[in-house]
């Protein structure tokens, strides 16, 4: 006769997920709360990149004001310190219409800024900042005091002339600017804008 009794001995083992040893098995509460580009990105975090990063948060806002500064200051330097490889916080346009375009749409940005920052320095510590806005304005003499415009000048191949573009047609007007091309450089073109949109108007010009 069979003995057709059931046997209640369980064994833990029998439960176990069986786990494939070829593979890492990953933390489970991590992999389920972030996402795999998250970390992956975390994975090749190291100890220089962590510093690298706190350097560049730490160093943003003193960098928009040295380029605020270096429009009005120093604008023969502006594509040196606004493009800088050392911060790298934007490339550098591989063209001169590019690079004018940039300043187009964040140069006043970088102007307020600074002029922020001025103001700030005037209202906290009033006869340093007196000093110091005395010392801005020689700068800016100096910068500034045998400049001509000149429309015969391509578009970006001169800083301070880039500046004065931006100055009177982009960032103090809503004017459309005239530029023609001859040889593959941009000029200004010599009738006077219009005023109309903040978009450049490129008007090509045969030769």
């Amino acid at each position: 006769m069979l003995n057709l009794q059931a046997d209640d001995t369980i064994l833990q083992e029998d439960y176990l997920p069986v786990l494939d040893d070829s593979e890492p098995t990953p933390d489970l509460l991590f992999s389920l709360s972030w996402p795999v580009d998250v970390r992956n990105w975390m994975d090749q975090l190291t100890i220089r990149k962590v510093f690298t990063h706190a350097t560049r948060i730490l160093l943003f806002l003193p960098w928009c004001i040295a380029v605020g500064g270096a429009i009005f200051l120093s604008p023969a330097h502006l594509s040196l310190l606004g493009f800088t490889s050392s911060l790298n916080y934007i490339s550098r346009p591989s063209t001169r219409i590019e690079r004018y375009a940039h300043w187009a749409n964040y140069g006043l940005q970088h102007v307020t800024i600074f002029l922020g920052f001025v103001v700030t320095l005037l209202w906290m510590f009033p006869n340093a900042g007196l000093m110091c806005l005395g010392a801005l304005m020689a700068q800016f003499c100096w910068a500034w005091h045998d400049f001509l415009p000149d429309l015969t000048v391509a578009v970006g191949e001169n800083e301070r002339q880039m500046v004065y573009l931006l100055a009177k047609y982009a960032w103090l007007k809503d004017t459309v600017v005239g530029l023609k091309t001859v040889d593959g450089r941009f000029y200004v073109s010599r009738s006077e804008p219009e005023t109309g949109g903040s978009d450049s108007e490129l008007n090509e010009s045969e030769e």
